[in-house]
Parts: structure tokens; sequence; C-alpha cells
């Protein structure tokens, strides 16, 4: 009897992974737009900016910059030193818990939620 894995296993594998990491992103989606973005350096608290204002930040960090843009209640990084610029394709966010991420510039921006909202409804 032979216990190895074949092709099947591999691809069945790489579905059910796919599947999981797919019901992960869409279960923890709020699909609620976000009023501001906060910038992350070291994992410490940079700036918070509004989503209703347009703006352009260059952020320097990690020995290189960043510049991150808010438009029309988006955020995205325009342009990185970084070697890879893989968070420069990461696209365009707004809703509350998405993230932009630069792993060598060690930078987060990360959408909220003001939460100091009036109130929706009051339950008895």
């Amino acid at each position: 009897m032979k216990f190895g894995m074949n092709k099947r296993d591999f691809i069945a594998i790489g579905i059910m992974l796919a599947m999981c990491i797919l019901s992960f992103i869409l279960l923890n989606r709020s699909g609620e737009t976000g009023t501001y973005a906060e910038v992350h350096i070291d994992g410490k608290l940079y700036a918070s900016y509004p989503l209703d204002q347009d703006r352009t930040e260059k952020i320097s960090c990690g020995g290189g910059h960043n510049t991150v843009v808010i438009k029309d209640s988006y955020v995205y990084i325009s342009d990185a030193d970084c070697p890879d610029k893989y968070c420069v394709s990461q696209g365009k966010i707004r809703e509350t818990g998405g993230s932009l991420v630069c792993l060598p510039h060690r930078l987060v921006v990360e959408i909220k939620a003001d939460r100091n909202t009036e109130v929706d409804a009051v339950a008895k």
C-alpha cells in the first residue's frame, strides 16, 4: 500500500485552502464605508486623516517613503521606494477594516469608522 499524495490531493487541498481564505475575507468585511484612515508606522499611530478631504501625504518610514493618497473617500498608496512595491498594487480601499500594508517600511494604513455618531435605534 502506498500512502503518498498525488495530484488530486494537492488540487483538493488547494481548493479547500482557497475556500477558507475567501470565507475569511468575506466574513470580515463589514461593507461599511469608513470615515477616516489611520496610518501606523512600527505599530505606532503616525496620523489620522478624514476620508472626506482629498489629500496626498508623502510619509517617510523604515528608511524609505510611501505616498498615501485620499481621493473621493478612497485610500491608496500611489508610490513607494520599497523593492517589491506590493503596497502600490494593493488597490484602493474605503470600507471599515480595510488595510494597506508595506512590510519593508513597516507601514499600515487602516480604515476606521467614527463610532461616536447618532444612535440609529434603541432597544428596550
